[in-house]
């Protein structure tokens, strides 16, 4: 399969439930009911939804390593969970599908770890990092020089890995429940940062999850403290922003010289904004792209779009995915 086959699929994945596309120079295209721009392909056509397994619910990360697509899934039920999965499309053109990682065949403690929301290439090898809903076990971070073979290289007290990114030629890893920081040197872990602050003042539980890269410094931010923004410049942690608003910060990505910030207006179910920055550690530097005084109003004018889930850039374009609630299930405004 050809990877740019791979990142046209991708990029039109994320697109939970709305999509904006951004080219250069911030001109902007948009509807409220977009029309596709990549022909969809049924790539689990051969094994059923779910990979067969009813409760794998989301396909939660993807990578595209050494010529193969993978996927990691959440397995997970209300009362029930199998353990998370990783699975490779070894044949695009058979639609053949192998799994190649199964907590549910692990110990106990790992098939409390129900799925896998991070997956990245980095320094020739693919790790994974594992979230553990509902059980109460502790997260871990997986490695494979093959896709085939994967290597348990630690737990961490937290119950989550939301987010990483390689900088500075090392892996970044950011983990939830308890919010820490950890840099991987492709031997040693050293934890950068934690959150040691007052956790009644947190509205949710603590999650380190948007992570990017801009100017050569790392940039990151945390869930429960609403619109802040942290940098680490190789040597310490310091906030550079604090927008003061009550939306939390959900993704991040650089496109065309700016530092892109996508909100989650929660848990006050207010609709998403997007801003951006070309200077991040100025707070008067940042401008409105979608949300009160931008081109587009807050969540693209419909008040159920609470976050922007991911961002990424393809073809000199920023596609942004959402997370549209059913107006139905929460109730009209």
């Amino acid at each position: 399969m050809k990877k740019v086959d791979m990142v046209k699929r991708g990029a039109f994945a994320l697109a939970i439930a709305g999509i904006l596309l951004i080219a250069p120079f911030g001109a902007i295209m948009a509807s409220p009911v977009p029309e596709p721009n990549f022909e969809i392909e049924d790539l689990t056509e051969s094994v059923g939804m779910g990979f067969g397994n009813y409760l794998n619910k989301y396909a939660w990360s993807m990578a595209y390593f050494k010529g193969h697509l993978y996927v990691g899934t959440v397995s997970v039920s209300l009362s029930k969970t199998n353990g998370g999965e990783i699975w490779r499309l070894e044949d695009e053109t058979t639609g053949e599908w192998i799994k190649v990682l199964d907590m549910g065949d692990g110990s106990k403690e790992d098939q409390k770890n129900t799925g896998f929301r991070e997956m990245r290439e980095y320094n020739g090898k693919l790790y994974a990092g594992s979230c553990c809903l509902f059980t109460g076990a502790r997260c871990g971070i997986w490695e494979s020089e093959d896709g085939l073979t994967w290597t348990k290289l630690k737990t961490f007290d937290g119950d989550s890995i939301r987010g990483t990114v390689v900088y500075d030629g090392k892996l970044f890893i950011g983990t939830g429940g308890v919010p820490e920081v950890w840099s991987f040197d492709g031997n040693d872990f050293t934890k950068i940062y934690s959150d040691e602050g007052d956790e009644e003042a947190k509205i949710i539980p603590a999650i380190f999850s948007a992570f990017a890269t801009f100017e050569d410094n790392l940039y990151f931010a945390e869930w429960s403290r609403p619109g802040q923004l942290l940098r680490y410049d190789g040597e310490r942690v310091e906030q550079v922003l604090e927008l003061h608003d009550r939306h939390f910060i959900m993704t991040l990505k650089v496109f065309d010289g700016y530092l892109y910030i996508g909100s989650a207006g929660l848990p006050e179910f207010q609709s998403f904004y997007l801003k951006r920055s070309a200077n991040p550690d100025d707070p008067d530097s940042w401008e409105t792209i979608v949300g009160e005084g931008g081109i587009y109003p807050a969540g693209f004018g419909y008040w159920d779009n609470f976050y922007i889930w991911n961002m990424e850039v393809y073809n000199e374009k920023l596609y942004l995915g959402t997370f549209k609630a059913s107006s139905s299930a929460l109730g009209e405004r």
